[in-house]
């Protein structure tokens, strides 16, 4: 399995549903529901070109904060913080 495919399946068994793709279908976007009411559901991109993805999240300041990563360990990793 393609770590791409590692990718996209740890973010599906991590609550992330796929939302959109691009036309080219190059760009997967995904996204998942805030846990609480009041905070912001995450988006996730998965760049099937550079083989990475990106996970979008609001922080307490209304902030957003952004992580790139290129496996799915850094992912899950990734997740367990936010």
């Amino acid at each position: 399995m393609l770590e791409i495919d590692k990718i996209r399946e740890a973010a599906l068994n991590h609550g992330f549903h796929h939302t959109s793709i691009s036309k080219d279908g190059s760009t997967v976007w995904f996204s998942k529901p805030a846990a609480n009411p009041g905070q912001a559901n995450q988006l996730m991109c998965i760049d099937l070109i550079t083989r990475s993805g990106t996970l979008f999240w609001k922080k307490q300041d209304s902030t957003v904060d952004t992580r790139t990563f290129r496996n799915a360990d850094s992912l899950v990793s990734l997740l367990r913080q936010t």
